[in-house]
């Protein structure tokens, strides 16, 4: 069933040189001036693997270099040298609990991240984070350990005595090493694949024949199910198949019957993969009905419990174990021996109690008590010890014939009490009803009875720590599916490493969630699994892969590397099961959606199928129209090459604090712009101005909301200039993801003139807010008077200094802050830079 070595050299891993120096050694040259490595060009269609894995290979050293050349250092860290690396910490403050996650411990979990000392480039191995309490906060360390790629270790970089230097975080690598790592693999044949699937992948022309088992019972009673999720659920018959989901049509659903009627009952898995957590979690919640039914499906979430979502990390492996059902049985048995022990310890005290009392006063003299042997012996033994305490400096222990004989007599009445209760039953008055004769007491020989527990109780232990120690091989032993991002495919591997005669023996199906937005270069990590069958979901229609590089999207669009295999085995004409049917958005803008990129074809659910709390929440907004637009005409400011529009963020904080619908609501409010630092303005200023809705308020960039979705969604446009342009907004795509989130109401902020003359889908969205919703101006002046503009204001005069400063002396690089530019403080009134500001006071 499974794939052999294809016929090419197979070198041993000790053979091969560590994949992590050649990062470190293009990062160097990169840092030196080299441009970085040229990405190859992604064919339709390959007729040899290794072809296909060596472009795989250089693409992801290409993607990993371009973003180690854009990026930067990210962070800079105060560091020390130890014994053995070199330790980093950061200092939280209590004040800054939940307000600031950059100075929480979390930014130390360097692992595998390329770090920069003395210029020299290092790349971590191992990484301990510690954390201690101190006055006023917590003190996070890291000690780290890594090595460089001329071969030298972390801990041999030179620290003068008693002084600090400046660690670099540039880029955590560890994504692309495993790609990397797995593409050189099965170049060199160092892993399996399965043969058929590997086949369809290279040319998706060829789709051979899949391994399904037919189509079993749909189960309706636990999940309902469209036709045409039906039609793809039962068209399942190649290796490579193609289900496409526009936004809210049930993908998640879609999986779950997959896999409950197509994944055969003999000893296999399936595995469900995607990019982010967010939708692993989305998954989770419909496969987590059927866990624990008889017949269901058992699932094992591979991740991090804190960073994969609420539902997944239930799922884990250490979750799992720790609600096994023989784990708890033993523990419930366990402690009911414990408890009943106990008790019977106390009642064996209790009668102890009143057998013995200590023995306080003696009928004998004195002299009496000096002529008893057991006295004579003991003054012997006081006499020798005291003279051996002399020699050495002590002092002597005093003679007390009283006190010695009261304490051995105690002794003796307590071990002879000891005894009664342990032959001497305990007798118990049965209750005598009223006209009843009396009832003869009951006898219970307690002490046998305890022994008996005492060895129950050490049998239960026993089986308890047994059934602990083997609870992780019984859950991989019973998993159906597994279920974790794509970058963390590599603990597949280690868990059929860890569990070799527990781990299922096929990897029967592959479904690859969100696969319109996944990287090609992650695919070989899928077949190093050797899986059988792929199943590929996801919407073309949306935001694409995003690969960085140096030369700009020009190369990358004309190489084709941000081309997904989904998007390639559509090319190549697979033609792919359709879901039309949605459930996410209001009616009015699922008709825009469908016009807009979906031919009209996407549709919404009838009122009927619709869940009770959809219908609630729907009927909850009265005559409040489901489409806003707010007109805010203030011109945008400059962040380096990115944008920010303080107006709108005032605007959008006023609107949390007043708007009828999202300051009464309850449900969770996205907040998506199209900018980075348009998103950090608003993350500041909600944290500063409106501490007690964060819970509620999601701040996200349209690329982050891909996969996401929420009740109430406000969409911040930014760009306002009197040319019409706006940037990168110009991708349908990205419009698409915009305002595809909202499940009751969409709510645009931004300059309506500027996008309705930008592009004729921006223009039609205008049409439709002004047609079928509501737009509103709001002036300039109500914006400025309004409570939060001052902070807002100063906030973003901030950002484009920090960007300004970043650009000074650096040519025309990234975030270069242009002479000619007129002061934004000067053109207001002031400026408290004088003559000695950057910007022109015309």
């Amino acid at each position: 069933m499974f794939g052999t070595l294809r016929a090419r050299p197979v070198a041993s891993r000790s053979e091969q040189p560590d994949c992590r120096h050649t990062f470190l050694e293009w990062f160097r040259k990169s840092q030196q001036g080299l441009p970085p490595p040229a990405f190859n060009e992604v064919d339709d269609a390959y007729g040899d693997a290794g072809m296909y894995y060596e472009t795989m290979r250089r693409n992801v050293l290409a993607e990993a270099v371009s973003s180690f050349c854009s990026s930067g250092p990210r962070v800079q860290l105060d560091a020390k040298q130890t014994l053995k690396g070199v330790a980093v910490t950061r200092v939280q403050l209590e004040s800054q609990n939940g307000s600031d996650p950059s100075q929480s411990g979390a930014d130390l979990q360097l692992k595998d991240n390329v770090v920069g000392v003395d210029g020299e480039l290092f790349w971590v191995t191992k990484c301990e984070v510690s954390s201690v309490q101190i006055l006023g906060g917590t003190k996070h360390m890291a000690e780290l350990e890594g090595f460089s790629s001329s071969g030298s270790q972390l801990h041999e970089v030179h620290f003068p005595y008693g002084q600090e230097k400046q660690l670099r975080v540039h880029i955590f690598a560890g994504d692309y090493l495993n790609r990397y790592r797995c593409a050189h693999e099965l170049l060199l044949g160092m892993g399996l694949t399965d043969p058929e699937l590997e086949r369809a992948v290279l040319n998706p022309r060829c789709r051979g024949v899949g391994t399904y088992r037919p189509a079993g019972q749909i189960r309706e009673d636990l999940m309902p199910i469209n036709s045409d999720q039906r039609s793809a659920v039962y068209g399942l018959s190649s290796r490579l198949e193609i289900v496409h989901g526009p936004p809210g049509t049930g993908k998640s659903t879609t999986i779950f019957h997959m896999l409950s009627s197509r994944l055969p009952s003999t000893p296999c898995a399936a595995i469900v993969t995607c990019v982010t957590n967010q939708a692993i979690d989305a998954v989770v919640e419909k496969l987590g009905q059927t866990h624990d039914c008889p017949g269901g499906l058992r699932i094992l979430v591979l991740g991090n419990p804190d960073r994969v979502g609420r539902t997944a990390g239930q799922y884990t492996l250490d979750n799992l174990c720790k609600r096994d059902e023989l784990v708890l049985s033993m523990t419930w048995a366990a402690n009911l021996l414990s408890r009943t022990l106990k008790a019977v310890v106390t009642l064996q005290s209790t009668r102890m109690e009143r057998l013995w009392r200590p023995h306080r006063r003696s009928r004998l003299q004195l002299p009496q008590i000096e002529c008893l042997p057991s006295v004579i012996r003991y003054r012997l033994d006081l006499e020798a010890g005291n003279w051996e305490r002399r020699r050495r400096g002590e002092a002597p222990v005093p003679y007390d014939p009283v006190d010695f004989y009261l304490r051995r007599i105690d002794g003796i009445k307590k071990k002879l009490a000891q005894a009664a209760i342990q032959l001497r039953p305990a007798r118990f008055l049965r209750r005598r009803r009223f006209g009843m004769p009396r009832l003869p007491r009951v006898e219970w020989h307690v002490h046998p009875f305890q022994l008996r527990l005492e060895k129950a109780l050490e049998r239960a232990r026993a089986a308890l720590s047994l059934a602990t120690s083997t609870a992780a091989a019984r859950n991989v032993r019973k998993t159906r599916v597994l279920l974790y991002t794509i970058p963390s495919s590599y603990k597949v591997m280690q868990l059929q490493e860890d569990f070799q005669d527990d781990f299922p023996k096929r990897l029967f199906l592959g479904v690859l969630d969100e696969a319109a937005a996944t990287a090609e270069t992650y695919i070989p990590l899928i077949l190093r699994l050797r899986v059988e069958n792929l199943v590929l979901l996801g919407d073309h229609k949306q935001l694409s892969p995003l690969v960085l590089a140096t030369g700009g999207d020009r190369e990358i669009k004309e190489k084709n590397v941000d081309r997904s295999l989904m998007e390639r085995a559509i090319d190549n004409g697979l033609r792919p099961h359709s879901l039309r049917v949605q459930y996410r958005m209001p009616e009015v803008l699922c008709t825009l959606v469908s016009n807009l990129f979906y031919g009209g074809l996407l549709r919404t659910a009838p009122r009927e199928t619709r869940t009770i709390m959809d219908r609630m929440g729907r009927l909850s907004l009265g005559q409040l129209p489901e489409l806003r637009w707010f007109n805010v005409t203030v011109s945008e400011l400059d962040v380096g090459t990115s944008k920010i529009n303080p107006a709108e963020v005032v605007h959008v904080i006023e609107l949390l604090r007043s708007d009828p619908v999202l300051n009464s609501t309850l449900d969770l409010v996205m907040i998506i712009t199209l900018y980075k630092p348009q998103a950090a303005l608003l993350q500041d200023a909600l944290s500063k101005l409106l501490p007690h809705r964060m819970a509620s308020v999601k701040v996200v960039t349209v690329d982050a909301a891909q996969g996401s979705e929420a009740p109430h969604i406000v969409l911040s446009t930014v760009r306002s200039n009197a040319t019409s342009s706006i940037g990168f907004a110009h991708n349908p795509r990205r419009l698409n993801v915009a305002i595809s989130r909202a499940q009751k109401t969409l709510t645009a902020v931004g300059n309506k003139d500027v996008f309705r003359a930008s592009q004729p889908n921006w223009s039609r969205v205008v049409e439709t807010f002004s047609r079928q919703g509501q737009v509103s101006d709001v002036s300039g002046h109500m914006l400025r008077t309004a409570l939060s503009w001052h902070f807002v204001e100063e906030r973003a005069s901030q950002m484009a200094e920090r960007s300004a400063s970043k650009g000074k002396g650096k040519g025309k690089g990234k975030g270069m802050a242009s002479r000619r530019e007129l002061c934004l403080h000067w053109s207001r009134g002031h400026c408290r830079y004088g003559r000695h500001c950057r910007y022109e006071h015309d």
